[in-house]
């Protein structure tokens, strides 16, 4: 906890924020590698997490800085965590981290993607890698989170606890990265209500009061529940939630507190596992064989998943919550194909 308090102070001190998510132009993979890394052990590596917002926003960006602070514990690495806003941001401390030593440097999302391809050229023994993203190169990979998965489960609780047949969402930004859970959420809902209307709005900045009078303009309209998928504006979405007395849902971390008798759920998005994934993979070397990471609840069930708020679980019909719990077990089964950001992406072309 030390550690982890420690990571988060040093990280609230460094540049601005960003919203999570983000596209790039492809590049072709290629052959090896990142030779840096052979040989190396776990505690010779230095690692860079590149982060778009605040280190305590509680959600995205904090997920970041805990996953550092994991790799750490596991490896005995050194982790330094700062916060990149712009493209040109991005660029300058990938660079300079390259520059110090760093055999591995992470972006915490897709707008990572774009800038990191204009410069791992240029540093070919090192490791650059995306959450979200879709630029591949010799020495660049993207982690593909599939918290889609996550979102449509929502979506089939939003349509399944409406009595206006409305629902809304919002994000921080126009990437597939980012609307892939929306168009999730959508999915989930008219899987059990074809009829359901859908309120969607990209926000125009991700802050506490952009989300907060954006959500009380859709629940004006008849959402019953808001998802909030926008960095520091999720705050502000979940309050006005809470005040008009419409379902919502804790989105990358826990929200309940914020909303005790609103938010349906909490959806776990933990980085932490997929981080160290990655970073095994670096070091056995396997990662030459991929340009892609797929992390999904079925392969790995600690990185991606939900909770119940217990208050709304008992507030709930029993057949209805038995339909939601049966939804998640079929996403994790396979039985349900939720296209994740590359398909979503190549849909909108």
């Amino acid at each position: 906890m030390k550690k982890l308090l420690a990571m988060l102070l040093a990280a609230a001190m460094v540049f601005s924020l960003a919203a999570c998510g983000g596209t790039g132009d492809s590049a072709d993979s290629g052959s090896d590698a990142g030779s840096s890394t052979e040989g190396l052990e776990g505690s010779d590596l230095m690692i860079g997490i590149l982060i778009p917002g605040s280190p305590t926003d509680g959600g995205f960006s904090q997920r970041a800085v805990e996953a550092g602070a994991h790799l750490e514990e596991v490896f005995g690495c050194k982790v330094s965590v700062v916060q990149a806003a712009t493209a040109e941001e991005i660029k300058q401390e990938a660079s300079n981290m390259a520059d110090d030593g760093y055999q591995v440097v992470f972006g915490h999302g897709g707008q990572c993607s774009s800038p990191f391809a204009e410069i791992c050229g240029d540093y070919p023994d090192v490791w650059f890698g995306t959450m979200g993203g879709d630029c591949r190169d010799t020495n660049l990979f993207e982690i593909n989170m599939c918290f889609e998965q996550v979102t449509y489960v929502l979506g089939a609780a939003a349509a399944l606890t409406s009595d206006s047949g409305i629902i809304a969402w919002q994000t921080g930004g126009d990437y597939a990265s980012y609307t892939k859970t929306t168009n999730s959420y959508e999915m989930g809902a008219k899987s059990v209500n074809p009829d359901i209307k859908v309120l969607g709005q990209v926000l125009s900045a991700t802050d506490p009061t952009v989300g907060y009078e954006t959500a009380l303009s859709q629940i004006s309209e008849g959402a019953t529940c808001v998802l909030s998928n926008s960095n520091e504006a999720q705050s502000g979405a979940i309050k006005a939630c809470a005040e008009e007395g419409i379902y919502t849902a804790g989105c990358i971390g826990d929200f309940i507190d914020q909303a005790p008798e609103q938010v349906i759920m909490n959806m776990y998005c933990e980085y932490a596992p997929a981080y160290e994934l990655a970073v095994k993979m670096i070091i056995d070397g396997s990662i030459k064989d991929t340009d892609q990471i797929d992390v999904t609840p079925a392969n790995t069930p600690d990185a991606l998943y939900w909770e119940w708020n217990d208050t709304v679980k008992a507030s709930l019909d029993a057949d209805v919550v038995a339909q939601i719990e049966s939804i998640w077990e079929d996403v994790k089964a396979g039985k349900v194909h939720v296209p994740d950001e590359f398909e979503y992406a190549a849909s909108l072309k």
